[in-house]
């Protein structure tokens, strides 16, 4: 988001309302998925399921990894 609109969110509603307006409903969808599952569902709830937090996570490294290449090609 930092890359692309020159600001930091501050918080999750943020991150989500700015995903959407840059054409990224894909990572807005992922997001608002992975943060209920982890924070949600895990921290508030204390609802704790090892394989879907270890799904969270490998998307969550997938994602990284291809947002890296995103931004070196655009660089």
């Amino acid at each position: 988001i930092k890359t692309v609109e020159g600001v930091e969110p501050s918080s999750h509603s943020d991150r989500r309302r700015i995903l959407r307006k840059i054409g990224r409903e894909d990572l807005r969808a992922l997001y608002s998925d992975i943060m209920k599952t982890l924070h949600d569902d895990a921290f508030y709830e204390g609802v704790y399921q090892p394989d879907e937090v270890e799904y969270a996570i490998k998307k969550i490294e997938e994602t990284i990894t291809r947002l890296e290449k995103e931004t070196r090609k655009e660089r």
